[in-house]
């Protein structure tokens, strides 16, 4: 057999018919064939969906489209069309009618040709009408009612804006289909999508159709939703239908959002409406976002409203995140509630809540007294937290006081937590004193993370010393190289090739090579792919026919996986 794989295949499938339909087919060789044929189509059935959007962008449409064509999956082969569509609808929305047209499944060419018309509505809005209604009359032939009432609500949320009157019909025949649906539970979850799709154009309907939900759950999902949108613009409509959500949970998250809608506006409302919320710790959420919002222009009353939670954890986050907002514009004040979060930190018995608030604590005094946020830092006894907690101290350090971020950096004990704090040290030093920022990013141990650092740094430089840049971009190729986890040092090379492409792009070349070849060292088929999969998005602007390639060899690679699941890529 001659040409690709695909070509390999139509041939094949050829020969199998033509052996068919022989009065004495060849039997042996009418075996190989289907054995042959059985295996491709296995693989292609295998391939993950986020290839054929590769293969879009990378203008390989016609191999997409073969290796589609040998899909035996019917509802697989019409999901990675779609996926064609969806990638082709913004650059070449000729084509992507075409395949749309070809796709067999009516709630996949449903979904596609929505994508294509939302895409070509703010340009070609005759065009998209159009496609509506073809997408329209395929929804219709759908025998399943779940499948078809979510495409119409999709078609639904897309027309709303430009064509509310049409939508309105669409959310009919959505609740007219709902209404045979005979699984309760699917019922429930198709009604609860058209709420979602109506709330923000259309409430009065989305809670018509919400009061019809018979699921306590999806209810309250589909209410709150409604509250969500509601908030910002009437708010009293938001409370009246809140206060109707039956489940505590899903109330206090309906309630919590129209507190930060009405805070900046109207915080005495927005205090009102925190106080109904019975789930201490989304109060406490709802009345930080309200005292935030009250520090710029009535600090006492922001300090007020800290004081009314009752949850430890909730009130030191509260107070910190006070403490934070005025330490610019009154430092003593500031140190006031500094001192409150810690008093209400050792209060808390939970030790994992403790070391939350510590952390929280550490990040309100790092700007105004580092001594002391490094002092509370080494107080904390969770390894993760207390890294997380000295990392925002060396960024907070950072643009003012390199030496003590550098000698904070060396005492966190997690390499990759170390390299994300040097790797803001470096970043922070590198307009005014490069040299320094470049002597941080050596110290960094993970080689990955140091590679990034470097590659940043070079970035930052690239406008103002190219030649420097070029040398820590070599700096980072090298370190990048010692990595042993061929997924990390590919994902290194990548975002290297990637920063050098618009102005070396001979040198992205060879990094792209170096990245290739690693890629091919990894023993994981899936994350082997997944790398090659990134390398050839990050090529794709600027060497579409290196990308394409790039994308050949993932797919050869996703071939070889045994796992189901990850084939998928699900």
């Amino acid at each position: 057999m001659t040409g690709s794989n695909y070509a390999a295949y139509r041939e094949a499938h050829v020969a199998a018919q033509g052996h068919t339909h022989q009065v004495e087919p060849h039997l042996p060789t009418l075996t190989i064939l289907s054995v042959y044929l059985d295996a491709m189509s296995a693989q292609h059935n295998r391939f993950p969906i986020e290839i054929f959007r590769a293969w879009a962008v990378t203008k390989q449409t016609d191999h997409a489209l073969d290796v589609a064509a040998t899909i035996t999956d019917p509802d697989r082969q019409a999901e990675a069309l779609a996926a064609l569509v969806e990638a082709l609808a913004p650059t070449d929305p000729d084509r992507a009618a075409k395949v749309a047209a070809t796709i067999t499944s009516p709630y996949r060419q449903a979904e596609a040709l929505t994508a294509l018309a939302k895409a070509l509505a703010p340009t070609d809005p005759d065009r998209a009408r159009g496609l509506v209604q073809r997408a329209e009359e395929v929804a219709a032939t759908i025998t399943d009612p779940y499948r078809q009432a979510q495409a119409l609500t999709a078609l639904a949320k897309a027309l709303a804006p430009t064509d509310p009157d049409r939508a309105r019909g669409l959310v009919q025949r959505v609740e007219e289909v709902a209404a045979t649906i005979t699984s309760t539970y699917r019922q429930a979850e198709a009604l609860a999508a058209l709420v979602e799709a109506l709330a923000p154009t259309d409430p009065d309907r989305a809670e018509e159709v919400a009061a019809t939900i018979t699921d306590p759950y999806r209810q309250a999902e589909a209410l709150t939703a409604l509250v969500e949108a509601l908030a910002p613009t009437d708010p009293d409509r938001a409370e009246e239908v809140a206060a109707t959500i039956t489940s505590p949970y899903r109330q206090a998250g309906a309630l919590t959002a129209l507190v930060e809608a009405l805070a900046p506006t109207d915080p005495d409302r927005a205090e009102e409406v925190a106080a109904t919320i019975t789930d201490p710790y989304r109060q406490a959420g709802a009345l930080t976002a309200l005292a935030k919002a009250l520090a710029p222009t009535d600090p006492d009353r922001a300090e007020e409203v800290t004081a009314t939670i009752t949850d430890s954890y909730g009130q030191a986050g509260a107070l910190a995140a006070l403490a934070k907002a005025l330490a610019p514009t009154d430092p003593d004040r500031a140190r006031g509630l500094v001192q409150r979060v810690e008093e209400v930190a050792g209060t808390i018995t939970d030790s994992y809540e403790q070391a939350g608030a510590l952390t929280a604590l550490v990040e309100a005094l790092a700007p105004t007294d580092p001594d002391r946020a490094e002092e509370v830092a080494a107080t904390i006894t969770d390894p993760d937290r207390q890294a997380g907690a000295l990392t925002a101290l060396v960024e907070a350090l950072a643009p003012t006081d390199p030496d003590r971020a550098e000698k904070v950096a060396a005492t966190i004990t997690d390499p990759y937590r170390q390299a994300e704090a040097l790797a803001a040290l470096a970043k922070a030093l590198a307009p005014t004193d490069p040299d320094r920022a470049e002597e941080v990013a050596a110290t960094i141990t993970d080689s990955y993370g140091q590679a990034g650092a470097l590659a940043a740094l070079a970035k930052a430089l690239a406008p103002t010393d190219p030649d420097r840049a070029r040398g820590l971009v070599q700096r980072a190729e090298e370190v990048a190289a010692t990595s042993t986890d061929p997924y990390r040092q590919a994902g290194a090379l990548t975002a290297l090739a990637k920063a050098l492409a618009p102005t070396d792009p001979d040198r992205a070349r060879g990094l792209v090579q170096r990245a290739e070849e690693v890629a091919a060292t990894s023993t994981d088929s899936y994350r082997q792919a997944g790398a090659l999969t990134a390398l050839a998005k990050a090529l794709a602007p600027t060497d579409p026919d290196r990308a394409r390639g790039l994308v050949q060899r993932a797919e050869a690679v996703a071939a070889t996986s045994t796992d189901p699941y990850r084939q998928a890529g699900r």
